[in-house]
């Protein structure tokens, strides 16, 4: 028989000690109670997910790679080419999904003709950023977000980019 003083592990079909939830709280419980209660109370809010992200910013392309926290086969690889497009003067509405002003990526080039488009980085250096923090923008929005979420984000640039560059880059993902 296994006592409380010999015990060293859970036996099987026993309850364990450790917590249940993937998630360490830190001693804390993950709900707090009003009055003894077992009721939740409302100010308190589950732990963010945390999800990793690796951005390859080139001057032709952008590669990004993103992951959630302690969750294998949850990867996700996307490549985008860097582009962002304006819309032209006197565009007929509904020529652009939701009139929109800006478009990057595939939707830019998907719709070229009604758009004047630019290179956010040219040669490793930022010719545009005011593109520059679209692109960014748009990045953003194709990963996951919101309060649930706390994003980690790893910037990888052209080797001869200028510091100025790699400034303005910061800049641009640091507003989104």
């Amino acid at each position: 028989m296994i006592t409380e003083s010999n015990r060293t592990a859970p036996q099987p079909n026993e309850p364990s000690t450790l917590p249940q939830d993937p998630v360490h709280w830190g001693g804390l419980q993950p709900f707090a109670t009003k009055g003894g209660s077992d009721e939740t109370h409302d100010s308190v809010r589950a732990l963010p997910r945390i999800l990793h992200v690796g951005i390859d910013w080139g001057t032709a392309s952008t590669c990004v790679a993103s992951a959630w926290a302690g969750e294998a086969g949850s990867a996700r690889f996307e490549i985008w080419p860097t582009l962002v497009g304006y819309a032209k003067e006197g565009i007929v509405e509904n020529l652009i999904p939701g009139n929109a002003d800006v478009l990057c990526a595939q939707e830019a080039i998907r719709h070229r003709l009604h758009l004047n488009l630019v290179q956010p980085m040219v040669n490793g250096i930022i010719r545009h950023p005011e593109a520059a923090r679209a692109f960014a923008r748009h990045l953003r929005q194709q990963l996951p977000h919101g309060d649930a979420v706390e994003t980690r984000a790893v910037i990888g640039i052209p080797a001869n980019s200028t510091p100025e560059s790699r400034l303005a880059i910061r800049d641009a993902m640091n507003e989104v």
